[in-house]
């Protein structure tokens, strides 16, 4: 008997390693576009932690500055440019941030229109809504800007405008610091606009009317339940309390319809 012998053909020798070498260059591509990506993701998410960390600083920045003005205006109703560029001055130093605007100028700063003394300059106009609408103000538009870079180059600019208007008094029928009460006996019509930098009280005597033919407004409460010294409406001063709602329309007010319940 003859045993046969099998032989491998010449176009599969080699096969095994080629095969082998393809599976690798096949891993290795998987590899390097997996590396690519996780460097990508991680250079993305450092981009965005810096992003982020320059605008929240520039933010707090923008707070501060908002927050200084304020204080200055309470202080001061009608500031000098010297004062408001004082603020400008004193931008924060703990943020890391360094404050200026990529063309090299300053990036914390309030800009602001200016008379011939260089002071801000206030414009006529009229108060279009709110409580004070109608009047006339003196408006005064400040416009405040920060923009700051961290260390890494980040940057980022936040701006915020506002603008501050002054009410001439005279305008108002009545214009009050204190408390103000009406609590006539006989009707009584007030014509006027009316306004307390604290609270108004409004009641009226027994079987007659008290009418209010322009805005009341206050900063602190209208008082319906109550007079100024404690004495409950109840007590000879149910009469009538009329507001204006529009030009010759009044509505009845209740008693229970201040803004406090009380003294």
């Amino acid at each position: 008997m003859k045993l046969k012998r099998f032989r491998r053909s010449k176009d599969d020798r080699g096969a095994a390693l080629l095969s082998s070498l393809l599976v690798m260059l096949l891993m290795a591509g998987v590899t390097a576009g997996f590396t690519a990506l996780v460097i990508t993701d991680t250079r993305v998410r450092q981009l965005d932690s810096s992003r982020t960390q320059s605008f929240y600083a520039v933010h707090a920045g923008l707070e501060k500055l908002t927050a200084d003005l304020g204080d200055l205006f309470a202080a001061n109703v009608a500031p000098t440019s010297a004062q408001i560029n004082a603020i400008a001055n004193t931008p924060p130093t703990t943020l890391g941030v360094t404050w200026t605007e990529p063309d090299g100028t300053d990036g914390y700063r309030v800009n602001f229109p200016t008379d011939a003394g260089g002071n801000p300059q206030a414009t006529v106009m009229t108060v279009q809504n709110g409580p004070f609408q109608g009047l006339v103000g003196l408006a005064t538009p400040y416009t405040m800007t920060a923009t700051g870079r961290v260390a890494d180059g980040s940057e980022a600019s936040l701006t915020r405008t506002l603008q501050t208007v002054a009410i001439p008094v005279f305008q108002f029928g009545i214009f009050s610091e204190n408390d103000l009460s009406f609590f006539a006996g006989p009707d009584f019509q007030f014509g006027g606009r009316v306004h307390s930098n604290s609270n108004v009280f409004i009641a009226e005597g027994n079987g007659n009317t008290l009418t209010l033919a322009d805005r009341v407004t206050s900063v602190g409460e209208i008082i319906r339940t109550n007079l100024s010294n404690g004495w409950d409406t109840n007590t000879n001063y149910t009469g009538t309390v009329r507001a204006i709602m529009t030009p010759g329309n009044y509505r009845n007010l209740a008693r229970n319809e201040g803004s406090l319940t009380g003294t």
